[in-house]
């Protein structure tokens, strides 16, 4: 047969690589992330390298992941929470992410239980699902099945839920099963992370207290303090793709 290439060959190649990319600056576009609500148009989220890393020192500074952690992914890449609190996240502290082939309860405990667990990210409705599911086999651990709630969750310190408000009931379930939730609040325009509760701070009902670096207010607050959330920060977007208005 033929001769393979010189051993040399594949260091030689590896060596051209540049350290680092070029050419990419802080204030380059890195994802322009379209969302939508129910009055409006899809509207494209124009998101710099600058917006997502600002948002995740900001949050390295209140919640810290760490080369210890194990995380399940259990949010699509494109949800903001997910690449920021959980992909930007783990590379900064260094924790190893797992990805589920298919999203469904029994999956999303058999992998907790078989990684140690110690982080999940998630929206409301997932965490609602696992809880009926935990709770489900605790009724029926009589029956033949074991009860996972002392083995699944053991190792978890830190669970967090956004992208919708978090149930107070839902937060008093975790509670009776160990497990503190913390609610984030944010928006992908704001890349997307904007307040959080602080470690040993969950709060039932508070998505707790703005970023470092980030500002808060309240337009027009009528009575109890209800109007529209102001958001201004080195993680905020430079506006919507194709729409300066």
């Amino acid at each position: 047969g033929r001769a393979g290439p010189p051993a040399q060959a594949a260091p030689a190649a590896r060596a051209a690589i540049p350290a680092r990319p070029a050419g990419v600056t802080p204030d380059m576009v890195a994802s322009v992330i379209f969302t939508c609500g129910t009055a409006v148009e899809p509207r494209g989220a124009v998101l710099t390298h600058r917006s997502f890393i600002a948002d995740l020192l900001a949050l390295a500074e209140v919640q810290r992941l760490y080369d210890t952690d194990q995380i399940v992914s259990l949010l699509p890449l494109h949800h903001g929470l997910e690449f920021t609190g959980g992909l930007l996240m783990s590379l900064w502290g260094g924790a190893t992410t797992t990805y589920l082939e298919t999203i469904n309860s029994r999956e999303i405990l058999d992998t907790v239980r078989a990684t140690g667990t110690t982080v999940l990210l998630a929206v409301p409705r997932l965490l609602k699902i696992l809880a009926d599911r935990i709770q489900r086999l605790e009724a029926h651990a009589g029956e033949g099945e074991v009860a996972p709630r002392s083995r699944s969750l053991a190792r978890v310190r830190l669970v967090v839920s956004g992208g919708a408000p978090l149930a107070p009931e839902l937060f008093d379930v975790y509670q009776r099963l160990g497990v503190a939730v913390y609610e984030w609040y944010g928006l992908t325009e704001a890349g997307p992370i904007a307040t959080v509760n602080p470690p040993g701070r969950a709060r039932r009902g508070s998505v707790g207290q703005a970023l470092p670096g980030v500002e808060i207010a309240i337009e027009q607050a009528g009575v109890q303090g209800h109007g529209q959330i102001l958001v201004r920060g080195p993680n905020v977007m430079v506006g919507y793709y194709a729409n300066p208005e």
